[in-house]
């Protein structure tokens, strides 16, 4: 069974984007590399997922939903604080 196929994101460096629907916990873990993927290839921030996942890991947060974060902070300030602790 296939949790996510064929997907192609892009976005310009420095922004933050969201994803909605099927699959997205697969795909965030993949990404940001927590889970290796079992085909395919990726890209983020320009390095290879599998062959460069610890300079993957120094560009990108990965805010798990189970975070516990003040609900009245914004994305950016959640993101903030999670990085800092």
């Amino acid at each position: 069974m296939e949790a996510i196929n064929a997907i192609k994101l892009s976005k310009s460096h420095g922004k933050i984007w969201g994803l909605n629907g099927a699959g997205k916990t697969t795909t965030i873990r993949i990404l940001t590399p927590v889970l290796k993927p079992t085909s395919g290839t990726a890209k983020m921030l320009g390095f290879d997922i599998i062959e460069e996942y610890e300079e993957v890991r120094k560009g990108v947060a990965y805010l798990p939903q189970g975070c516990n974060v003040d609900r009245n902070w914004t994305f950016e300030e959640a993101v903030k604080w999670f990085l800092s602790s």
